[in-house]
């Protein structure tokens, strides 16, 4: 689920996933670890909410359940 929205913010920013690594000041390659079984650390989400502006709630939500 935050892959996926992660995935959608940076096609809205028209960034890359890298991109978003490096302005949330996360290491390479994390957010791609989440695409399968691994999950983000709350250290990981609380950098992406202080970098985007988005509170971390909103990153964990599962978008898909809400239009479904």
């Amino acid at each position: 689920m935050i892959y996926e929205n992660v995935e959608t913010y940076c096609h809205e920013h028209g960034i890359s996933i890298a991109g978003f690594e490096k302005l949330c000041g996360i290491g390479n390659g994390v957010v791609s670890a989440w695409k399968g079984e691994s999950s983000p650390t709350l250290t990981s989400v609380m950098k992406i909410a202080n970098a985007t502006g988005i509170p971390a709630s909103e990153w964990l939500k599962d978008k898909e359940k809400e239009t479904a």
